[in-house]
């Protein structure tokens, strides 16, 4: 990660989670916003805006990913944006078509830039539906996004004009019900996706790299797939969580979307490949 650079003039914040809105084409959007202790107004702190899943909200999404934990020990700034809609949503036009979400989340990092101490450059992640809506933004919002990283839904959007190479991590139990690893219709919802393994070779070759991955055996349940070469010193990793299923990993234990491992921290594994971007 490029050294944080100082702001012009400081902007100072009181530390924590607050909820902040702004209006997008005539309705009311909001967003979850977490300053760390340690901020101080004046050196442009990284961020991390990390996305719901559907029927889920901002708020939610940053307890169960943990995402505040690593803010404050690593002085980062997190936001987590509401989906629209009931249950709530994300949009998933394509990143070239009309879609108000982007608009949202455009808005969302004028009004923050405005107010915080940030760097110019973000990582997306998110879960499911917000998953998949990070993929788009990291196609929209082009260099301005430096790394992605995916749980439960990997996918690159067929009209992403984005040319610059991207970190990407991506997180996928084997026996996930809603969106299956290998792809097809889902059990619970009525929508298709794609193999996760081929998914993930598409961002792989479009950051240029070696088209032969390397799978490390982490741990009883945990495979790391890992794509060398990639350019720009970027990097594309995928973490197959045998058994697994639609859950974030290292995240709150539940068995209503099936199992989820221990063996393995998503949010610490994100934020690793983030902060070397």
């Amino acid at each position: 990660m490029a050294t944080a650079s100082p702001c012009a003039s400081s902007r100072a914040s009181l530390p924590g989670q607050s909820v902040h809105t702004v209006t997008v084409a005539s309705v009311g959007r909001s967003w979850v916003e977490y300053v760390p202790k340690a901020y101080d107004g004046a050196t442009a702190r990284p961020v991390v805006i990390t996305l719901h899943g559907l029927g889920s909200d901002g708020a939610q999404q940053l307890a169960y990913s943990g995402w505040t934990t690593v803010a404050d020990r690593e002085n980062i700034v997190v936001l987590s944006p509401n989906a629209a809609g009931v249950p709530g949503r994300w949009d998933l036009l394509g990143a070239r078509k009309a879609n108000t979400d982007i608009d949202f989340v455009s808005v969302m990092l004028t009004d923050v830039a405005e107010r915080l101490c940030i760097a110019t450059r973000l990582s997306l992640n998110g879960m499911s539906n917000g998953s998949a809506f990070a993929a788009i933004l990291s196609c929209a919002l082009g260099d301005r996004v430096r790394a992605v990283a995916f749980v439960a839904t990997t996918f690159q959007p067929r009209d992403c004009g984005r040319t610059s190479p991207l970190t990407v991590v991506a997180f996928h139990g084997t026996d996930d019900k809603i969106v299956p690893y290998s792809g097809g219709r889902s059990e619970v919802l009525p929508i298709v996706v794609p193999d996760v393994e081929s998914a993930i070779v598409d961002w792989a070759y479009t950051d240029g790299c070696t088209t032969k991955p390397i799978d490390q055996k982490l741990s009883t349940e945990v495979t790391k797939r890992s794509f060398p070469g990639c350019r720009g010193g970027t990097t594309v990793e995928l973490y197959t969580i045998a058994g697994g299923g639609h859950t974030w990993p290292g995240g709150p234990v539940s068995e209503k979307f099936g199992r989820t491992t221990t063996e393995i921290n998503a949010t610490e594994v994100m934020w690793r490949a983030f902060s070397r971007t």
